[in-house]
């Protein structure tokens, strides 16, 4: 294997490691804004709760909690990605298997894997980084359409009282 071959690999690792640090910075932003909407409705729970409750005023609280929930569905959903790698158990690029076998077992093992495989476990690394990333930004879309609605909502509810 040509060390073009395997740079280009490297490479596209990283590229692909940054997306999933792009993803985790929105979802960072996106726990932030529900928070903040969260706080909104804390800060008037006792007008919330002591509110003459109507048809209107049960169908916006419905609606808030719905979006509310959903919007933190998608949130842990990109937080925390189902992912089942089945090469991870052997895999030298994989950080659960490298950090759970003694140094001097990694360099023994990385001193004899073969270019072939090198360039193998890093297209698989790649591959699952990628899932990874797509689950997570697919999410983060998610999200961010339901935000609109659950800014309006919200504020509808808190107009209401």
């Amino acid at each position: 294997m040509k060390k073009e071959e395997l740079l280009f690999w490297q490479n596209e690792l990283i590229r692909v490691t940054d997306w999933i640090k792009f993803a985790d910075k929105k979802i960072a932003f996106l726990s932030l804004y529900y928070s903040v909407i969260l706080w909104s409705i804390f800060t008037y729970k006792n007008e919330i709760l002591w509110f003459e409750y109507s048809f209107l005023y049960s169908f916006v609280l419905i609606c808030f909690i719905g979006l509310f929930l959903l919007e933190w569905y998608f949130i842990f959903t990109a937080i925390f990605p189902k992912l089942n790698n089945v090469s991870k158990e052997d895999s030298l690029f994989y950080f659960w298997y490298t950090g759970s076998i003694l140094h001097t077992d990694y360099m023994s093992k990385i001193n004899v894997v073969t270019n072939k495989e090198i360039r193998k476990q890093l297209q698989e690394q790649v591959h699952t980084n990628s899932v990874i990333a797509n689950r997570k930004i697919e999410a983060v879309q998610c999200s961010i359409k339901i935000l609109p609605f659950l800014i309006l909502v919200n504020l509808t509810l808190l107009f209401i009282i």
